[in-house]
C-alpha cells in the first residue's frame, strides 16, 4: 500500500510498507548474511533507502536529495564512509561539497559510544566542513544492536541522540524501526531545504539554516506533517570538529568578479567583522571595501560564523615578489604603502590603537601596484595614548611572527607589526 499524496508520507501504514518492501519475507534469509554483521546492516540500509526514493517519487515528493552506497568506494580524499545522502543539484558524482549526510556502519561488536566509530564520523565532518563552508553538519551512525545515532555538528559541539534501530526480520515493525524510518524519511525532505551552507561558491546563495532547530526537536514546520517531528530534547554533546578549523584555518577564494569571500569561525569577542569595518570608518588606507558581510550566532553555541564578501583586491604580494609582476621600484612604493597601513591604525586620534596583529605574505594584496591590507580577523582595537596596548602573548603566523611575539611579551605596538612586514619584504 502507498500514499497518493505527500502530506501522509509518515503514517504508520506508509513506513510499515517501506518496511516490508524492504525486507520481504520470501528473501530474509538470503539477505540476513549475518545477524549482528556490517553487511548485514549495509544491506538494510541499501534496502531501505531504496524503498523510501521511491514511495517519495510513486507519491510525486520532491526531496532533491538521493542514497549512494559508498562502502565499496572512495571519497576524493580517499576515505570511505559507507553511505551519504547527496544533494541533487545538477551533478552526478559522489564528492563532500554536495554531501547533506554522511553514515557510518559498524557491527555489534561495536557499541554507539566508541570512540573510534565517533572519531571517524567526525573525521567525515571534517571533510564535509573543508569543501564547503557549513553552520551546520549532519552525521548518522548505526552499530550495535542495529541503533541509530544523529549526529549535528555545531561550531564547538556536536549533539547526538537515539534515534530509534533498523527494523530487523524477526522484528520489523517495532516501535524502534518505526522511528529509525520515519527519520531516514524526514532526512529526504528536510536536508536539501537546508544543508547548512554558509555559501555557494557557484551561485552566491546564502542560507538560513532552518534546520538547526533539528537541535530542539522541531525540524519539520510544516503543519500536514507534524506528527513526523522527532522529538530529541536532552541530546549529549562532546567537543565539535569545528573547533579544527577557527580561527586561521578559514576558507578563503575568489567569487565571480574576484571578489574575495571568507569565512571563518570565531569567538564573538574577536570579530574580524567589526574590526575590519573600525579601519574603515576611522579612514585607515589601503584596506579592501566589505561589499557584504554577516555574523551568524546560534543560541546553543560560544562561536559565531563570520562571512565577509571584499572587493577585489588583487594578487598577493608573495606572487608579486616571485614573477616580477610589478618594477623593482613599485616594491617600494607598495611596501611604503603597506607601512603608512600600520602606522595610521596605530596613530589616529583620540588614543585609538589597531594593531592588525598577523602581518604575513598572505594577507598583503596588491592590485594594479595598489597595496591592500586584509585578514583583520587577529587584529586589536583598543584605547592607549601610549599606543602600547596588552595582549594574548603568541599571536600571528609563525613564519612572520616577531622577537616580541616569540618571547611572549605581552605588551606589544605597531613595531611588531612593522617587524613582521619586514620578514615578508625579506
Amino acid at each position: 500500500m502507498r500514499a497518493n499524496h505527500g502530506k501522509d508520507i509518515f503514517a504508520n501504514e506508509i513506513v510499515k510498507d517501506i518496511i516490508k518492501r524492504a525486507l520481504p519475507d520470501p528473501v530474509s534469509k538470503r539477505l540476513n548474511l549475518k545477524a549482528g554483521s556490517e553487511s548485514n546492516y549495509q544491506n538494510i540500509i541499501n534496502s531501505l533507502m531504496k524503498q523510501i526514493e521511491e514511495t517519495l517519487q510513486y507519491n510525486r515528493v520532491q526531496s532533491g536529495i538521493r542514497w549512494i552506497d559508498t562502502h565499496d568506494s572512495r571519497m576524493p580524499d580517499g576515505s570511505k564512509p559507507d553511505g551519504i545522502l547527496v544533494l541533487d543539484a545538477g551533478h552526478t558524482g559522489q564528492d563532500w561539497k554536495w554531501t547533506g549526510v554522511v553514515f557510518e556502519l559498524k557491527s555489534d561488536a561495536v557499541g554507539s559510544g566508541d570512540i573510534a566509530l565517533r572519531g571517524q564520523l567526525s573525521s567525515y565532518l571534517v571533510s564535509m566542513l573543508q569543501a564547503q563552508p557549513r553552520r551546520h553538519l549532519i552525521g548518522v551512525s548505526i552499530s550495535k544492536g542495529g541503533e541509530m545515532y544523529l549526529y549535528v555538528c555545531l561550531p564547538s559541539k556536536i549533539c547526538y541522540h537515539r534515534i530509534g534501530a533498523l527494523p530487523c526480520y524477526d522484528d520489523r515493525y517495532s516501535e524502534q524501526a518505526i522511528s529509525a524510518v520515519r527519520f531516514l524519511l524526514l532526512l529526504y525532505l528536510e536536508v536539501a531545504k537546508d544543508p547548512g551552507f554558509i555559501t555557494t561558491r557557484r551561485l552566491g546563495i546564502f542560507s538560513g539554516f532552518s534546520l538547526q532547530d533539528v537541535v530542539n526537536a522541531h525540524p519539520v514546520t510544516d503543519a500536514d506533517i507534524a506528527s513526523a517531528v522527532i522529538n530529541i530534547q536532552g541530546y549529549s554533546c562532546f567537543s565539535g570538529c569545528h573547533s579544527q578549523l577557527v580561527g586561521p584555518q578559514s576558507w578563503l577564494y575568489r567569487d565571480v568578479g574576484n571578489q574575495i569571500v571568507k569565512f571563518h569561525w570565531c569567538s564573538p569577542k574577536s570579530s574580524e567583522i567589526l574590526i575590519h569595518q573600525k579601519a574603515l570608518e576611522l579612514q585607515i588606507p589601503h584596506i579592501p571595501e566589505i561589499l557584504h558581510s554577516v555574523i551568524i550566532s546560534h543560541p546553543y553555541d560560544s562561536l559565531n560564523g563570520e562571512l565577509l564578501v571584499l572587493d577585489d583586491a588583487g594578487t598577493t604580494i608573495e606572487d608579486v615578489l616571485l614573477n616580477r609582476r610589478v618594477p623593482d621600484y613599485a616594491v617600494v612604493d607598495i611596501f611604503a604603502g603597506y607601512f603608512h597601513t600600520i602606522l595610521a591604525a596605530s596613530s589616529v586620534c583620540d588614543g585609538e590603537v589597531i594593531l592588525h596583529r598577523d602581518i604575513s605574505a598572505g594577507n598583503l594584496l596588491v592590485r594594479d601596484s595598489m597595496p591592500f591590507v586584509i585578514d583583520w580577523g587577529l587584529g586589536l582595537y583598543a584605547h592607549a595614548k601610549s599606543r602600547v596596548v596588552s595582549t594574548t602573548p603568541l599571536v600571528g603566523t609563525a613564519p612572520f611572527m616577531g622577537v616580541r611575539v616569540l618571547c611572549s611579551m605581552e605588551r606589544r605596538s605597531c613595531i611588531d607589526d612593522i617587524e613582521s612586514l619586514l620578514l615578508v619584504l625579506s
